[in-house]
């Protein structure tokens, strides 16, 4: 979940940028003829779409997984407990003892 919130982060950041910085491409405010002869809005128009679609492509076929309080709802704990080995690193990887506490843990939260 860590690297999904990070590209999220990343792709609103360098979409901002981006079209923000698209902006330098228009003529000067003060030239109307420019402004009317020019089609670089259209440019700047369509290029939040693009970057929404990659997004969105990114989230549903590249980051896949599911929150783990909905697993836990659910009650597919083997997913549960796998999402949080991915999740949560622990100094001893085949320690399953401090997986199954966190999962206890939040098992508890979610009933209160």
């Amino acid at each position: 979940m860590g690297s999904f919130a990070m590209s999220l982060n990343a792709s609103i950041c360098f979409g901002l940028f981006a079209v923000f910085m698209m902006g330098i491409i228009l003529p000067d405010a003060d030239d109307f003829e420019a402004a009317k002869e020019d089609e670089l809005w259209r440019l700047i128009w369509i290029a939040p779409a693009v970057i929404g679609l990659v997004e969105i492509l990114l989230t549903l076929f590249v980051m896949r997984l599911e929150p783990i309080s909905y697993l836990m709802m659910m009650g597919s704990n083997t997913e549960c407990e796998e999402h949080l080995g991915k999740v949560y690193r622990k100094k001893d990887a085949s320690n399953k003892e401090s997986i199954n506490s966190i999962l206890h843990d939040m098992h508890m939260s979610i009933k209160s």
